[in-house]
């Protein structure tokens, strides 16, 4: 697997540097609070510093980490062209610095456990074809393969094997808002179609909702600017955009990139 490598030479990143600083100093200072402070009744627990976030900002700045799967094994989606459009619309963005998009080209089901257990991603993202009861995945022996199709319910259990599941899954595919419900049993959020979407259209609304992340969005405010880019560019496709969330998460309060708030 290979990491998306951004050219940031000619940024300032001082603030980035003190955020991951600070980051560092509270990490130091709770450890030696935790290791300190004595027990017995009446004293307030300490909490862990690897406490999972609940508004969904990663734990480090500069670290939201995107797996993205892209799988065309009939040769008939443009997803070369996705991946491309999506890393242009990061590199652009204010705090392209704090994502990396770690692309996982024709990926196989094996793939997708390989890139869960290295990577280690908050978001999980899925190219190409699917339903409401499975996604189809490349087979791995040849360029224009038979496809391997992967159930919901198996997708699912590979996201819950890893240590720490993703915060979001975007399965930017047909008919996927189906699988959304048994998704968020695992996951804060998850991103579906509610029906057929064109090839044009998916790409379209990748870009900006990455885009819309990258400069410190929440969940809901990025796909609310995907619905809107799709409106005014013409596609019919906005209103299939679905978005299923965790009983108890906001997803306006959703935000993976710390943007100083």
């Amino acid at each position: 697997m290979g990491g998306d490598n951004f050219n940031i030479s000619n940024m300032n990143v001082d603030e980035s540097a003190v955020a991951i600083g600070n980051n560092a100093k509270a990490e130091k200072s709770a450890a030696k609070a935790e290791r300190s402070a004595p027990s017995g009744a009446g004293q307030a627990p300490v909490a862990r510093v690897d406490a999972a976030p609940t508004t969904g900002v990663p734990q480090a700045a500069g670290s939201l980490r995107i797996l993205y799967l892209t799988a065309a094994p009939h040769g008939d989606l443009r997803v070369d062209q996705d991946l491309r459009i999506v890393r242009e619309a990061v590199r652009a963005a204010t705090y392209r610095e704090m994502v990396a998009v770690e692309p996982m080209t024709a990926a196989t089901g094996t793939d997708l456990l390989d890139g869960l257990a290295r990577c280690r991603p908050h978001v999980v993202h899925f190219s190409g074809h699917g339903s409401g009861s499975m996604l189809d995945f490349d087979s791995g022996s040849g360029p224009l393969a038979s496809g391997s199709a992967m159930s919901a319910r198996t997708f699912v259990n590979a996201l819950n094997a890893v240590d720490r599941p993703p915060r979001l899954v975007v399965l930017n595919s047909c008919h996927s808002a189906a699988q959304l419900e048994v998704l968020t049993t695992v996951v804060s959020a998850a991103v579906g179609m509610s029906d057929r979407i064109s090839d044009k259209a998916a790409i379209a609304f990748a870009a900006r909702f990455y885009a819309a992340l990258a400069e410190g969005q929440s969940v809901a405010s990025a796909l609310a600017l995907s619905r809107v880019g799709l409106e005014m560019s013409g596609f019919p496709d906005a209103e299939l955009l679905t978005l299923r969330t965790a009983p108890g998460v906001d997803p306006a309060s959703l935000f993976l990139v710390d943007a100083g708030r």
